[in-house]
């Protein structure tokens, strides 16, 4: 039946991954099937190459710096504050809802999963985003990702520099990010605190407006 067609291809997708990317990782130096050593030397040279371009600082052990983490614990211990208020159900639900992509993280946890959850668990899903809030926590496993060489469109697929780096994330760590998003953007909207000059990401402006709205107010000369 149709149900059960899209339920295998779901499992499928599960357990797989993209075959057009994979496949030309796999036709690096002409090994159409690598074994497990090649295919981990192979990963090695993508790591010693997006690790070589890459023009940010290594912050991984850097700590915190004191005064950012004074701020931290004061918004924390501030109860009254909304923003420390717990999640509800409805948000929670409006940021499962948006997602399309089937992309997953390290955790395997899939964004339809997330949508097609049912009430009773989706409760239990907003108990442990709301224990992290209380806690400010953020699971380990949501700090790391898969990176996917994806191969960039009429690039030589036997050279490095032909594939770009895509970093997949934790589904649900992505939808806890989306509801502190949600709450911040609101207080600050709310609360006047972005200069009406700023147009980049924030909804329903452009740098269009910005421009328009400049001209008709620029001095006659």
């Amino acid at each position: 039946t149709k149900n059960t067609k899209r339920a295998w291809n779901f499992a499928k997708s599960l357990i797989s991954s993209p075959n057009s990317n994979f496949n030309a990782w796999c036709h690096m130096n002409h090994n159409t099937c690598p074994n497990q050593d090649r295919t981990k030397a192979l990963a090695n040279d993508f790591v010693d190459h997006f690790t070589s371009q890459s023009t940010l600082p290594n912050r991984t052990n850097d700590p915190t710096p004191p005064a950012f983490t004074d701020v931290i614990e004061d918004a924390l211990r501030d109860v009254r504050n909304p923003l420390n208020a717990p999640f509800t159900l409805d948000e929670l639900s409006e940021v499962i809802k948006i997602p399309k992509s089937n992309a997953m993280g390290p955790d395997r946890i899939h964004n339809l999963m997330l949508k097609k959850l049912n009430d009773t668990n989706r409760t239990m899903i907003l108990l442990l985003l709301n224990l992290l809030l209380e806690k400010g926590s953020c699971p380990d496993d949501w700090k790391s990702a898969d990176i996917l060489p994806l191969l960039k469109q009429g690039k030589n697929r036997d050279q490095l520099n032909s594939y770009r780096p895509i970093s997949l994330t934790s589904c649900l760590g992505k939808r806890f990010e989306k509801l502190v998003k949600a709450r911040l953007v609101w207080h600050l909207e709310h609360y006047n605190l972005i200069p009406t000059s700023q147009a980049g990401f924030r909804k329903g402006c452009s740098n269009r407006a910005m421009i328009s709205s400049g001209i008709l107010k620029a001095p006659s000369l």
